[in-house]
């Protein structure tokens, strides 16, 4: 695994999506973006600067609505509706 390329912590990917870190752990849990734990759970994610490219690639096309729609059925499925 070769991390000496451009590389970000889930704090500095929070900043530059204006979210969370709580949020993008969720994202990376959820496959939504592509991450590293090149140590133990405990260090955190690594993100490449490919995986976040192609994480811009996909919102753009359209991966914000599955976004949004994963979270509504989320929230939904929580309270007990049915989405």
């Amino acid at each position: 695994m070769d991390i000496s390329a451009a590389t970000y912590t889930a704090e500095q990917v929070a900043k530059r999506y204006h979210r969370e870190v709580d949020t993008i752990n969720r994202w990376v849990r959820n496959g939504l973006i592509t991450a590293l734990n090149p140590f133990d759970a405990r260090s955190g994610y690594i993100f490449r600067q490919e995986d976040l490219e192609d994480f811009e690639e996909r919102a753009a096309a359209g991966g914000r609505k599955e976004i949004r729609d994963k979270r509504t059925r989320s929230a939904a499925l929580r309270s007990g509706r049915k989405k």
